[in-house]
C-alpha cells in the first residue's frame, strides 16, 4: 500500500521540475507510452497490480514505444534509426573499453 501512494504523486513532482503537464492522457499533456506483451500467470486485479508492475514488467516485454505521440518502436523494431550503424559503433567502442580495462588492470599488477 505504501508503494502505490509513493508513486501516485510522481507525475505532479515531475511536472513541476520539468515544466510540462504530465499525468493524463489528453491534449496538451506530454505522454510517452509503452505496450507490453506480458502473459499473466495470475489474474491482474486492483489488489495485485503493483506486484505485476514491480516484479513482472521488464524491457524484454516491450513491444511498442511512443514518445510524445510519435511511434519510436513497433513490434520490437526501432524506427527512424540505423540499427546496424549503432551496433557497429557500439562494438568498436566496446573493444576500446575492454582494451583500456585490460591496460589499467596490468598497471595494477
Amino acid at each position: 500500500r505504501l508503494i502505490p501512494e509513493m508513486l501516485a504523486g510522481n507525475h505532479r513532482m515531475a511536472s513541476r521540475l520539468l515544466g510540462v503537464k504530465l499525468g493524463q492522457l489528453r491534449q496538451g499533456y506530454a505522454a510517452d507510452l509503452i505496450r507490453l506483451k506480458m502473459p499473466l500467470s495470475t489474474p491482474l486485479r486492483g489488489d495485485n497490480v503493483m506486484g505485476h508492475i514491480l516484479f513482472g514488467f521488464s524491457s524484454d516485454k516491450v513491444e511498442d514505444v511512443w514518445v510524445a505521440g510519435v511511434a519510436r518502436m513497433r513490434d520490437r523494431k526501432v524506427l527512424g534509426v540505423d540499427e546496424r550503424w549503432i551496433q557497429g559503433r557500439a562494438r568498436r567502442a566496446s573493444v576500446r573499453l575492454w582494451d583500456k580495462a585490460v591496460e589499467e588492470r596490468s598497471k595494477d599488477r
